[in-house]
């Protein structure tokens, strides 16, 4: 069994020291080709964990957000997802995911408000404000 968590442990720390490389800008073509034959072994739960490891070390929050759309496209579908189990109708975390779209069509008229703002009129701005009170 410790075999399973040094390898899992030298996979992270692969992994990390390769996206520390592409924050870095070092030669992305070279470092993407060896993350992609890496992503392809490795679960993505543990691709997650050095994520949140790296905001926890520092790495600005936003950075990681911007690599995490580079890590889709250099991941390509290549993440081992076999132990991945389909979630069920009615589980917490299918309501989660439902829940989370629903808030979402509310950030998007909440921001489509906000965006009206410079052209309103003071009283038009309060009937805002009310509109937005009650969406929040």
């Amino acid at each position: 069994m410790s075999e399973l968590i040094n390898n899992s442990q030298k996979r992270k720390e692969l992994l990390k020291h390769m996206i520390l490389q592409l924050h870095e800008g070092e030669a992305p073509d070279l470092v993407r080709k060896r993350l992609i034959e890496v992503l392809k072994t490795i679960p993505y739960d543990e691709v997650v964990e050095i994520e949140q490891e790296l905001i926890s070390e520092g790495l600005p929050k936003d950075e990681v957000l911007k690599f995490c759309n580079i890590h889709s496209m250099v991941l390509d579908w290549h993440i081992h997802q076999s132990h991945a189990k389909p979630v069920p109708p009615g589980h917490p975390v299918d309501t989660f995911r439902k829940e989370n779209r629903e808030l979402e069509k509310v950030a998007d008229v909440i921001e489509q408000l906000l965006g009206q703002i410079p052209s309103l009129h003071d009283e038009q701005i309060k009937d805002l404000f009310l509109k937005l009170q009650g969406l929040v």
